[in-house]
């Protein structure tokens, strides 16, 4: 190593300079390597997550973690559309059923009372048998 002074190079420094390498891992902690230009860098095989130098199997430990809890909140919230829609296949309105006036009443049990009737124009007494649970007052 040469050493100026106003561009002259002294050959007889009195200044001795000794070079060595940082030991980064001593003053931060560890996973911290010093580069070319004697910064504290993360070390091959980790990655800078807030400062902090995480392993590798860590980092991917903790993305695959979020994307299979995105994943779950999507199948989660695609079981529940499906239900909903499959649900609304079941719902009749009353609008949709008509009876005979005065109803026939075929059996009565704990939900209600079963009158046979017609859904969408479909008689009762076809062969798809058609028959309607209404439910019982209060008063009955």
């Amino acid at each position: 190593m040469e050493i100026l002074f106003d561009s002259v190079a002294i050959s007889q420094s009195p200044i001795r300079v000794m070079i060595t390498n940082r030991d980064c891992e001593r003053e931060f902690g560890s996973r911290l390597t010093a580069n070319e230009d004697g910064m504290c860098v993360c070390a091959p095989g980790t990655y800078d997550v807030g400062d902090i130098c995480k392993d590798t199997t860590i980092f991917m430990i903790i993305i695959f973690s979020c994307a299979l809890v995105v994943f779950l909140v999507m199948f989660l919230a695609f079981l529940n559309y499906k239900r909903q829609k499959s649900d609304h296949v079941w719902h009749i309105g009353i609008d949709e059923l008509q009876f005979d006036e005065p109803p026939e009443v075929i059996g009565q049990g704990g939900f209600g009372v079963l009158v046979p009737g017609l859904y969408k124009g479909t008689n009762g007494k076809s062969s798809y048998n058609w028959v309607f649970a209404v439910p019982m007052s209060q008063g009955s």
